[in-house]
């Protein structure tokens, strides 16, 4: 019942200039790439908190979650997959658990409100992904795969 979510957020009083954007595609190859890539950078400059409560199963590694690590933002996610390890609970985000839709909306107005531990997180994001998952980073890991293979 993920439509439960957006009138729970509104009967907490949260319905002036926020919003819940939904889907924002990417589609790579295409000639108007950098045209779709720059609004949905556009999306992630102007959002405050990455929310992604995945019940998919087969969810590994969420790029999605990282792009937006990398854009200094919050995360509140599910456990699935690699998702604990990419969101440290209390750290750079929530892990909440699937189809909990009031624990979800209790992490979002817990940021909501909590100003000083949305930046928190959000810093601790940004590190995060600069530390671990930046291109430097995955060049050097995968090197380093290629160098010991060819050992």
């Amino acid at each position: 019942m993920p439509f439960l979510l957006p009138i729970q957020i509104r009967d907490k009083g949260i319905n002036d200039d926020r919003c819940l954007l939904g889907w924002v595609s990417t589609i790579y190859g295409a000639d108007w790439c950098s045209k779709v890539d720059n609004e949905k950078n556009a999306v992630y400059n102007n959002s405050n908190i990455f929310v992604f409560p995945t019940y998919y199963d087969r969810e590994c590694f969420p790029l999605s979650i990282l792009e937006a690590m990398s854009f200094g933002l919050p995360i509140i996610s599910t456990n699935e997959g690699a998702i604990s390890e990419i969101v440290d609970d209390n750290i750079n985000g929530f892990i909440v658990d699937k189809r909990d839709i009031q624990q979800l909306v209790d992490r979002i107005l817990f940021l909501y409100n909590n100003r000083d531990k949305l930046n928190d997180f959000g810093n601790s994001s940004l590190e995060k992904f600069k530390n671990n998952y930046s291109l430097e980073i995955f060049e050097n890991n995968f090197k380093n795969i290629v160098d010991k293979v060819m050992e």
